[in-house]
């Protein structure tokens, strides 16, 4: 459920912000994380889960920001995720522009993509991605609407 990139994360922020952190740290936070989900009975790790990472060697003074590391690292997480969606959705509407209604259809399609896709919030660090992602839907809709157009006149 995206937990254990979440959890390299926390643990690569961790060790910016005090001493390293060992391999075998590393594996313990998953113990850990992987512990407290089956005492809660579930069979994935979630977010309340990370917090026991407080408990372990290393990560003490880092315990004091980790929910507000967690909740970034989730949103990052889940801005990603949206972004991937609209990159499929993209990748499925560039083709199959047999005929012109086919092609006018595909770009109003990918004129609410790239509305979607201009209504996602991501964090500083996706900002690029999107914005390459909505010239990449942009230009897919000039060739949707030119490739109906060179049909019509043809």
């Amino acid at each position: 459920n995206g937990s254990a990139g979440v959890l390299a994360e926390l643990l690569a922020k961790a060790a910016e912000q005090g001493g390293p952190i060992s391999p075998r740290t590393a594996v313990h936070a998953l113990g850990v994380v992987k512990t407290a989900a089956a005492l809660r009975g579930a069979g994935q790790v979630e977010k309340e889960d990370l917090i026991d990472l407080q408990f372990l060697p290393g990560l003490e003074e880092f315990a004091e920001t980790i929910r507000e590391e967690l909740d970034a690292a989730y949103e990052r997480a889940a801005a990603e995720g949206r972004l991937r969606a609209i990159e499929r959705q993209l990748d499925e509407l560039r083709s199959g522009w047999e005929s012109p209604i086919k092609a006018i259809q595909a770009a109003k399609r990918l004129e609410a993509l790239a509305d979607e896709a201009s209504g996602i919030t991501v964090p500083d660090s996706l900002t690029e991605r999107r914005k390459s992602l909505r010239e990449q839907i942009n230009a897919a809709v000039e060739a949707a609407k030119t490739s109906a157009y060179d049909q019509v006149r043809a």
